[in-house]
């Protein structure tokens, strides 16, 4: 579905040209696709791993009403769920307390913060003193 879109010149993308090498999308089982391209390309998984080919939930593909939700919105499964998400200041996720694997996640919360500036970020690292001039 997302390859599908990616490629339609309908959805008028601004990043549809990024699928332009790949000739269709074939459905081999519930969990897998075979992506067919129309000549090798040598930097194909460079390009799967460019966040234009991630994958989109199809739920929110569906109530989206701009092509910007989403930037804004999170949808799926995994080990947290989301919080609070201002793309300027914080992502913050909690434990699923229904993740599918027992014991995981091992954190109660994962806040992320953007910090441009490296000498921020660095500032920003818990640093326990007595651990860094330990023998």
């Amino acid at each position: 579905m997302n390859f599908d879109r990616g490629m339609n010149p309908e959805s008028k993308l601004t990043r549809r040209t990024f699928f332009k090498f790949v000739d269709r999308v074939e459905v081999v089982d519930p969990y897998t696709v075979r992506i067919v391209l129309k000549t090798p390309t040598a930097g194909f998984i460079q390009r799967l791993a460019n966040g234009t080919a991630g994958m989109i939930c199809p739920s929110l593909l569906k109530r989206a009403t701009t092509k910007q939700v989403t930037a804004y919105e999170a949808c799926g499964t995994g080990p947290y769920t989301l919080k609070r998400f201002s793309p300027a200041e914080e992502l913050y996720a909690v434990k699923f307390p229904n993740y599918r694997v027992p014991g995981l996640p091992k954190f109660d919360a994962i806040r992320w913060v953007p910090v441009t500036e490296n000498s921020t970020r660095a500032m920003m690292l818990p640093i326990r003193l007595n651990r860094w001039w330990a023998p």
